[in-house]
């Protein structure tokens, strides 16, 4: 039978910092992890947290790409929202403009169906 990991021993607040540490600190050796977790008091082997890091790796890269889509689509989003009121405002003070942009876009951050309203945005 398989000895326990020493990563399995760490708390979970303590494993979601050094996903995130991993991912802020992309320079960072296993050594460097190692040595932030001795800081912390906690006493974990090379081998072990590369395997920890390898495996979390791909999930790491979907959440990240996730995040960036999301982010991507935030700022289309925003784009034609502000396209939107341009065509709408006919006054000339440019905080009114974005006023009339960001109520945009909070109707559709509170509209349930706003998939399909962006989407609607995109089709004209």
């Amino acid at each position: 039978m398989a000895r326990s990991s020493s990563i399995e021993a760490l708390p979970s607040n303590i494993l979601d910092t050094l996903i995130q540490q991993y991912t802020q600190h992309p320079a960072w050796t296993l050594d460097d992890h190692i040595q932030w977790l001795e800081s912390l008091g906690y006493k974990v082997s090379r081998s072990a947290l590369h395997r920890y890091l390898f495996s979390s790796r791909e999930t790491l890269l979907q959440a990240q790409a996730d995040k960036e889509d999301a982010i991507a689509q935030e700022m289309k989003t925003r784009q034609r929202c502000l396209e939107i009121a341009s065509n709408l405002y006919k006054g000339d003070n440019p905080k009114e403009l974005i006023e009339i942009a960001e109520d945009l876009v909070d109707w559709i951050q509170q509209t349930d169906t706003s998939s399909l309203a962006v989407e609607s945005f995109y089709r004209e």
